[in-house]
């Protein structure tokens, strides 16, 4: 395949190792650099499966489970790369929101 990264797993070989959560997660499309996300060691390609003691199913959980989640303090995020599960953790940190004028 032109372009596919030889080190990488592919998408069925993530599917094969961890069948459940692969249909449960959300793939992490973008990190923004010193994001809190990227602070903690959370890459694009990376499957979020859980946040805290949360199981994460879709982006509505894992939108919902950061806001909820308290600023400053450290929180654990379990993410399947390739075919590996990582514990990695986030600070979270409040953001300006941007106005719409």
């Amino acid at each position: 395949m032109a372009g596919a990264d030889p080190l990488m797993p592919s998408a069925n070989a993530t599917a094969k190792a961890f069948p459940r959560a692969t249909n449960r997660a959300v793939r992490v499309a973008a990190v923004e650099a010193n994001s809190p996300a990227a602070l903690g060691g959370i890459k694009e390609g990376d499957l979020v499966i859980r946040l805290g003691d949360s199981p994460i199913a879709g982006l509505d959980d894992l939108q919902r489970h950061l806001t909820m989640s308290q600023v400053g303090v450290r929180t654990p995020v379990s993410v399947i790369r390739g075919t590996d599960q990582l514990m990695l953790e986030i600070v979270p940190v409040e953001t300006a929101h941007k106005s719409r004028d």
